[in-house]
């Protein structure tokens, strides 16, 4: 499994979780901004992610489909 962990967390959590997870077989562990550029938008690093459904994104953010960001 794959763990993508947002800007609104702390990155250190990221890495903490990471370390700590070592002891499991095929975990990965990432803080957002270690995978994608600090402006990239929610849509572009989701729609990036979407295509690999072993990911599991942690974050405080509320994702909607009425959120202006995610209407085209």
């Amino acid at each position: 499994m794959k763990y993508l962990i947002d800007n609104n967390l702390p990155p250190a959590l990221a890495h903490a979780i990471r370390e700590l997870s070592t002891v499991c077989d095929n975990t990965e562990v990432y803080a957002l901004k270690d995978k994608f550029s600090p402006d990239t938008k929610d849509i572009d690093w989701i729609t990036a992610l979407s295509g690999d459904k072993h990911w599991v994104v942690v974050s405080q953010d509320r994702f909607k489909k009425g959120n202006p960001e995610f209407v085209s």
